[in-house]
C-alpha cells in the first residue's frame, strides 16, 4: 500500500470512528430506513445489468415466479381438502354441530349424522374473515357468536353463517380483549368471554354493549391464572376452567364469586391442563384435561362422577382433547383436537363414533413443528403428533424415522456439524441429544425459571463453535449451553416492548458471523443479538403489508445471510437482509401448491432451497432457489450501469468503468446516502451488515 493510500484509509477510519467532527452528514445516520427494492415481475423491463441475489439460480426475469421469491417444486404429505382441526365446539338446539377448525379458521357446521353442512369464515382481518379463532356460541335465535382470537374480538354471524356485527380490539380496557379463547350464554342472551391473557372475564349485552367485568391474575378465590373456556347451566352458574391454577371456579351472572374445585394431580377429581368445559342437560359438568388425555364428569357441586378417555387415537381415546360439548340427545362431542377428530360418547363415555382422523403412517404428520438439514442435506422432520423424527432425501424420499414415543409436544429440533440432533423436547422441558446414528445420548433441563431449566424450550439452533442457543418460550428469554449441557449464559425477559425483552418468542437463526436472530413472537417482531445475547437491532409491526408481521414464528438465514421468517398467520414467507430490511415474499393462504396456513419451520439448505414446515396442512413445502432479481441503476456522477467484476453480487465498479479502482471508492463515499436511499443494500453492502455505512468504505477500499 503506497502512502498516499495509507493517508486515505486512516483519514477514512478517522470518520468511521467519530474522531473527525464535522464530516458526517446527517442522513448517515438514518441509513437504517427503510430502502426502496424493486423486485423484478413476470413480463418486466429489467435494466441490461442487474443483481442476481446470491444463492439464487439464474433464469431470465421473463420465467420466475410471479411472486419475486422462490417457486413451488414440490410437497410432503399432502393434505385432504376436507381437513379439520377442531377446538372447540359447541351444538345448537336442533342438535347442529359448530366446530372451530382453527388453523383453516373457519367453523365448520355439521348435522348430527356427521354430514358437512357448510363452512363460515376465512383466513384475515376483514369483516367475516377469523385469525385462529377461539370457542363459538350459538344463541336460541340461531345467530352464532365467535372468539376472533387473533383479532381480539368477537363476531357475530346469521343463521346461515352471513357477517352481521362484531366488537373489540386489542387492549386492557373495558371491551378490549388480549388473546381471549372462550364463550358462553346465559338465558337472557348475555355474552360472556374469557379474556385469557388479561385473565378476567367480560360480560356484554347480545349487541356488544359492555356490562361487567370480573377477575384478575393470581390464585385467589376470583383470580386466574390463564383461564380457557366457559359454561353457563340451566340456572345460569358460570363455570370456569381456570388452566394454571388447576381448577373450575363458578360464578353467578354478576361476577360474584360462588365455589371452586380442583387442584393439580392426576387423580380423579384433580387437573393437569383443564381446558374444555361444558354442562348437560342433566347439570353434569363435563371438563376436559388436554395433558391427562381423559374428560371428568362432576355433578353441580363439584363432587367427581366419572371419568373416561386415556391416551392414544383410538376408539374412546383422546390425543390431546380440547372444547367439549353436548346436545339436547345426551352425545358428548370432543375435540380430539391433535387426532384430527371428532369424538362422539355417550354420557357415560361409551364411544359412539369419530368424524375425521389424522395420519401416523411413514411419510405422514401430525403436527410437524420444525425441520433441520443434516450434514448428508437429508431434510429431518419433527412429527410433534406423532413423537417422532422422520427423515427425507431432497427429492422427498422416506428413509425413515427415530425417537417414537419419546418425545411429548417436541417443538424445536437441531443439527449440529458433526451430525447430533439437539431436540426441544418441550412438555416434558428438556433438551435431548441423539447421535448422527439415531440413537439416544443423554438429556438435560426440568421445569423451572432457574439458569439451565426451563418452561417450554422451543426454538434451538446450534452454533459452528458447538454453542446451543434454546428459546425458553414462556420463560421470555434465550439460554446458552455448551454441546455437553452445561449453562453458559442467558438473557431477556417479559415484555411487550423494548430492546431484549420477549413476549413468547419461537423461533431462533444464526447468521455466519453468530449474530443470533429471534422470532419474538407475540409482539410480532424479530430481534438481533451478538453471540453473547447483546441487543443489536429489531424490526416488525403487527399487520400484513410488506415487512409487517403477524405472528412470526419459524426463522433461517441463508448462505448470504438473508433472513427468512415464517410469517404465520400472514400465511407466508418473507425475506429480508440481515439488518431487517424487506426483500421478498412468498405464499398465501390456503392448501394449494405454494400456500401455508400455519407456518412453523423454515430451513434453507446449502443449494438455497427453502423447506416450510406448515403445521396446519401436515406437511412441509420445497421451494427451489429462483432468482430474487433486483435492479441496480447509475449513481450520479456515473452514466453507466454499475457491474460486479468478481460475480460475488457486490458491486465494486461503482462508477460501471468495467473495473473496480479507487475512483469507486470517492464515488460511493460521495454518494453513499444516496445509495442507500435508491439502490439494493444487498448490491453495495460491502460488509455484510444489512445497511449502507461507512464501514462498507473500508471494506471496499481493501477489496481493490
Amino acid at each position: 500500500m503506497d502512502r498516499y493510500h495509507s493517508i486515505l484509509r486512516f483519514f477514512i477510519l478517522l470518520i468511521v470512528s467519530g474522531l473527525c467532527t464535522g464530516m458526517v452528514s446527517a442522513a448517515a445516520d438514518t441509513v437504517t430506513a427503510p430502502v426502496n427494492i424493486h423486485i423484478a415481475r413476470e413480463n418486466a423491463t429489467i435494466p441490461a445489468y442487474h443483481l442476481q441475489a446470491p444463492g439464487f439460480r439464474a433464469m431470465d426475469a421473463q420465467s420466475m415466479d410471479a411472486s419475486g421469491g422462490p417457486s413451488f417444486t414440490f410437497e410432503w404429505a399432502v393434505p385432504s381438502a376436507t381437513v379439520i382441526h377442531p377446538q372447540y365446539l359447541t351444538t345448537d338446539a336442533s342438535g347442529t354441530v359448530y366446530a372451530i377448525d382453527f388453523w383453516n379458521n373457519s367453523i365448520s357446521k355439521y348435522a348430527p349424522d356427521g354430514t358437512l353442512l357448510g363452512i363460515i369464515g376465512e383466513s384475515g382481518t376483514g369483516n367475516g374473515q377469523l385469525g385462529r379463532p377461539g370457542d363459538v356460541a350459538v344463541n336460541a335465535s340461531g345467530y352464532i357468536y365467535v372468539v376472533d382470537q387473533g383479532n381480539n374480538r368477537i363476531q357475530v354471524f346469521s343463521p346461515s353463517g352471513a357477517y352481521v356485527s362484531k366488537w373489540g380490539s386489542q387492549g386492557t380496557g373495558n371491551g378490549n380483549f388480549n388473546k381471549p379463547r372462550g364463550i358462553a350464554l346465559d338465558s337472557a342472551g348475555s355474552v360472556y368471554v374469557v379474556d385469557t391473557d388479561n385473565n378476567r372475564i367480560q360480560k356484554f349485552g347480545p349487541g356488544g354493549n359492555f356490562i361487567t367485568a370480573w377477575g384478575s391474575s393470581g390464585s385467589g378465590d376470583g383470580q386466574f391464572s390463564f383461564p380457557v373456556d366457559i359454561a353457563a347451566d340451566a340456572s345460569d352458574r358460570l363455570y370456569v376452567t381456570d388452566r394454571d391454577n388447576y381448577r373450575v371456579q363458578v360464578f353467578d351472572t354478576n361476577g360474584s364469586f360462588l365455589t371452586r374445585w380442583g387442584s393439580y394431580g392426576y387423580g380423579s377429581g384433580s387437573f393437569s391442563e383443564p381446558i374444555g368445559i361444558t354442562v348437560n342437560s342433566s347439570g353434569y359438568i363435563f371438563v376436559t384435561d388436554d395433558s391427562m388425555y381423559k374428560v371428568q364428569v362432576f355433578d353441580s357441586a363439584g363432587t367427581f362422577r366419572n371419568q373416561f378417555g386415556s391416551g392414544g387415537a383410538g376408539q374412546g381415546q383422546f390425543w390431546f382433547p380440547y372444547g367439549i360439548a353436548t346436545d339436547p340427545s345426551g352425545n358428548v362431542y370432543v375435540a380430539d383436537y391433535n387426532s384430527y377428530r371428532i369424538v362422539i360418547t355417550d354420557p357415560s363415555g361409551t364411544p359412539r363414533g369419530t368424524w375425521g382422523t389424522g395420519g401416523n403412517g411413514d411419510g405422514q404428520f401430525i403436527w410437524p413443528t420444525a425441520s433441520a438439514i443434516g450434514p448428508d442435506n437429508h431434510i429431518y422432520i419433527l412429527d410433534y403428533g406423532n413423537g417422532r423424527v422422520q427423515e427425507f432425501t431432497p427429492d422427498g424420499t422416506y428413509m425413515g424415522q427415530f425417537g417414537a414415543g419419546q418425545f411429548r409436544e417436541a417443538y424445536g429440533m437441531a443439527i449440529n456439524s458433526s451430525g447430533y440432533f439437539y431436540i426441544s423436547d418441550s412438555y416434558n422441558n428438556r433438551i435431548q441429544v441423539w447421535s448422527p446414528d439415531k440413537n439416544y445420548q443423554f438429556q438435560w433441563g426440568q421445569y423451572g425459571i432457574e439458569n439451565g431449566n426451563f418452561n417450554s424450550p422451543e426454538g434451538i439452533v446450534c452454533a459452528p463453535n458447538g454453542t446451543v442457543y434454546v428459546v425458553d418460550t414462556y420463560n421470555n428469554r434465550v439460554q446458552a449451553f455448551d454441546p455437553s449441557g452445561t449453562f453458559i449464559t442467558a438473557w431477556g425477559s417479559y415484555g411487550t416492548s423494548g430492546a431484549g425483552m420477549f413476549y413468547e418468542p419461537y423461533g431462533i437463526a444464526l447468521d455466519s458471523a453468530g449474530n443470533v436472530y429471534v422470532t419474538d413472537t407475540s409482539n410480532n417482531r424479530v430481534q438481533k443479538f451478538d453471540a453473547g445475547g447483546n441487543f443489536l437491532d429489531e424490526w416488525g409491526t403487527m399487520g400484513s403489508g410488506d415487512g409487517q408481521l403477524w405472528y412470526p414464528e419459524g426463522i433461517a438465514v441463508d448462505s448470504q445471510n438473508r433472513i427468512y421468517v415464517g410469517d404465520s398467520w400472514n400465511s407466508r414467507v418473507q425475506i429480508f437482509t440481515s439488518g431487517g430490511e424487506y426483500i421478498t415474499q412468498f405464499g398465501s393462504p390456503g392448501m394449494g401448491n405454494g400456500q401455508f396456513e400455519n407456518i412453523y419451520g423454515v430451513s434453507v439448505d446449502g443449494d438455497g432451497s427453502v423447506y416450510v414446515v406448515d403445521i396446519a396442512d401436515d406437511r412441509f413445502e420445497k421451494f427451489s432457489s429462483e432468482p430474487v432479481v433486483t435492479p441496480v441503476i447509475p449513481i450520479p456522477g456515473s452514466a453507466h450501469f454499475p457491474t460486479d467484476p468478481d460475480g460475488d453480487g457486490l458491486y465494486e465498479d461503482a462508477n460501471g468503468n468495467g473495473r473496480a479502482d479507487f475512483a469507486d471508492v470517492v464515488l460511493y463515499y460521495d454518494t453513499m446516502d444516496w445509495i442507500a436511499a435508491n439502490e439494493p443494500i444487498m448490491a453495495f453492502d460491502f460488509n455484510g451488515n444489512g445497511r449502507i455505512d461507512f464501514a462498507d468504505i473500508i471494506s471496499l477500499y481493501d477489496g481493490i
